[in-house]
């Protein structure tokens, strides 16, 4: 027993010295290096085979158990390409919590020192202070699950050349400093146990950032009480926040490389929250570079609550900005992992203080699974004049309020079958729209929607709800989805229908209280202008944000006249019935209304009621608060309020039709 353990120990000390002298390839001195240490390893192994054991292994008489195999330290499994490292390091487990590195090709995590948290906070945006994206459309945009997020990953699509950036320094307060900034992966305010009981005011959340310091040169977890009161809890710092008083704490961070504003396409932050009590943000510069993360302890239990996301780059602490130089334009993904393959929502919010000085460039455009990739959000934002999305999507929601691939807010209330839209190669969307008489003779709602993708075609229908696919019922389970023999994906979460393919694609129908008083609201993805010129209800001539045209192309310009909205425009994308994709056994009427019909056409009380529901929804914007006012009271549903509370403002309002041909 003595000698194997003296051996043992030998080779131990042999290897390490063998490994250090291996490892010295740059001086030229190395063969008298190598050795002279060779020589010092060997004394040291023979002293060490003539000192004593330690008294517990001098004691141990314990023989192994029967048919135990010995036990050798597990080596870590070698990747065999940096693509496979790096997908391997995003999935590995942590051995405990702290701070820790990985280094390719070894799939392991080594802990290395902690640092000490800066003194300085990044505070969530309060009431009364600036959204955090500056510009023609105010706040951000945040990826939003119906259910509980496991994990988000922050990344940019692109990033111009030559981009520049200055921000203002956290310990000195100077402005104007080069590549100073954070990235923040953030949550929104959410329900914690350190908020309940008799103690705690009523409007007590937690809030939790995600934080990349490029002052600091670290990552670390950031977490707030927000309205907690002055007394906050022991270790926590006490930040009164525009008024609003509110608690802080952070994690010793992780140190990390520094990097500067030209290094932002290269950069993908993981954070990760798990039931079994562990937060963790792991940073990646580059493919193959060496990775960072902390694994801590959960403190405000995110990991049931988590629902909302906010990724951007943001200014470094204390509400400050970061200011880009001229012509730059980012494109933001924020990917998310809910358990489903389902897009996320993308709702127009704001949750950090600190800002930027780009301008979001609506549309913001989520994405389903696809191709391996997770579903995700991604957005434009830019200082350059005249910039676009990357993507061009349209609306046609409630009783029928339609929001083009351009913007344009207007209303159709005939009733029929119609090409919703339709693109230059093989993707068409129809949806039937159907009267709400008798009650609601001037309104419509729609009751079906089907896609042409390639040679695949896909019905959503009501009455009663159901899926047919290349004209067959067809079976998919809540949260499942399948994959067609052209490439098209479809996929289910509740009464939530998403139709994809990889080209970009994106058709999701929203199916509200799915019984004969139901309605679809429908939302499609294009493409990105000018790649793709849309055609149909939701197109726009040669990307002309006012204007809408028939089939024929002849242009309607505003105001549009009553007549020419109902028969020339309508009757042009009206779909033949030997040519419709919707469900066969549907009942189909065709018709128009006999006039106009807004909110203000609603009976006061009526009004009155829907406008205090909408409200309360959280609709803002005036053109979308009185479509929402409308849905309200026809629909006769609280739910149709709701999908207001969502859609980004609209670029241009329609102006009601005029009755009388424009002479």
């Amino acid at each position: 027993m003595k000698t194997t353990l003296k051996a043992d120990r030998s080779r131990t000390i042999l290897d390490a010295f063998a490994v250090s002298a291996l490892a010295d390839t740059t001086s030229a001195l190395r063969p008298l290096r190598t050795r002279f240490i060779k020589a010092l390893a060997l004394a040291a192994a023979a002293a060490l085979l003539l000192a004593p054991l330690p008294a517990a292994a001098q004691s141990s008489t314990t023989p192994p158990a029967a048919g135990a195999a010995p036990q050798p330290t597990a080596e870590p499994r070698i990747a065999q390409s940096r693509e496979e490292w790096n997908a391997a390091m995003q999935r590995l487990a942590f051995p405990k919590k702290g701070c820790f590195t990985s280094a390719y090709p070894r799939i392991e995590w080594r802990e290395i020192p902690c640092k000490a948290p800066p003194p300085y906070p990044q505070p969530p945006r309060r009431s009364g202070t600036p959204a955090n994206i500056v510009g023609g459309l105010s706040g951000d945009f945040d990826a939003h699950v119906p259910g509980a997020l496991s994990s988000v990953t922050g990344s940019f699509d692109s990033v111009p050349a030559g981009i520049s950036e200055t921000g203002t320094d956290p310990n000195t307060h100077v402005a104007g400093i080069a590549n100073v900034f954070s990235l923040q992966l953030n949550t929104g305010p959410f329900s914690t146990p350190m908020c309940k009981g008799a103690n705690y005011p009523p409007m007590c959340n937690g809030f939790q950032q995600f934080v990349f310091d490029s002052a600091d040169s670290s990552i670390y977890i950031q977490y707030w009480l927000l309205d907690y009161g002055t007394n906050c809890p022991s270790g926590w710092t006490f930040f009164l926040n525009q008024g609003e008083p509110d608690c802080y704490t952070s994690t010793t961070p992780t140190p990390v490389p520094a990097v500067t504003i030209a290094d932002l396409k290269q950069i993908t932050m993981k954070a990760t929250a798990d039931p079994s009590g562990n937060d963790a943000l792991i940073f990646t510069i580059g493919l193959g570079n060496p990775i960072n993360a902390t694994n801590q302890d959960s403190v405000l239990n995110l990991a049931p609550n988590w629902q909302d996301a906010e990724f951007n780059v943001f200014g470094d602490g204390w509400g400050t900005q970061a200011v880009f130089g001229d012509d730059t334009t980012l494109s933001v993904r924020t990917s998310v992992d809910d358990g489903t393959t389902i897009a996320p929502f993308c709702q127009t919010n704001s949750f950090t203080g600190e800002t930027n000085d780009l301008t979001l460039t609506p549309p913001c455009c989520p994405y389903g699974v696809y191709n391996g990739a997770q579903p995700a959000i991604v957005f434009t934002q830019s200082n350059k004049p005249g910039e676009t999305s990357m993507c061009i999507n349209g609306t046609s929601v409630g009783d029928t309020h339609l929001s083009t691939v351009y913007g344009l807010l207007y209303d159709f209330q005939a009733s029929g079958d119609f090409v919703l839209v339709e693109t230059d190669h093989d993707f068409m969307v129809q949806t039937r729209q159907a009267s709400g008489a008798p009650r609601w003779p001037n309104a419509s709602v729609n009751k079906a929607v089907a896609v042409r993708l390639g040679q695949n075609r896909v019905a959503i229908c009501l009455d009663p709800a159901r899926l047919e696919i290349d004209g067959k019922r067809a079976d998919l389970g809540d949260g499942k989805s399948l994959t067609l023999p052209g490439g098209v994906q479809v996929s289910r979460s509740g009464d939530l229908y998403v139709v994809a393919r990889k080209s970009g694609e994106v058709v999701r129908a929203q199916l509200n209280a799915p019984t004969s008083h139901g309605w679809i609201d429908v939302s499609v993805d294009v493409g990105r202008w000018p790649q793709v010129k849309a055609r149909g209800l939701l197109g726009n001539p040669t990307g002309v944000t006012d204007q809408i045209a028939t089939r024929f192309g002849t242009v309607l310009r505003e105001p549009v006249s009553f007549t020419d909205l109902y028969r020339r425009y309508a009757d042009s994308w009206r779909v033949p019935k030997d040519e419709s994709m919707i469900c066969k056994d549907m009942k189909l009427e065709t018709g128009i209304p006999t006039q106009p019909f807004y909110a203000s056409d609603l009976d006061p009380k009526q009004r009155e009621r829907a406008l205090a529901v909408c409200r309360a929804a959280g609709v803002k914007n005036e053109a979308l608060l009185e479509a929402c006012v409308l849905d309200t009271t026809v629909i006769g549903n609280e739910t149709a309020a709701k999908v207001f509370a969502r859609l980004p403002a609209p670029r241009a309002v329609a102006p009601r039709p005029v009755t009388v041909q424009a002479r």
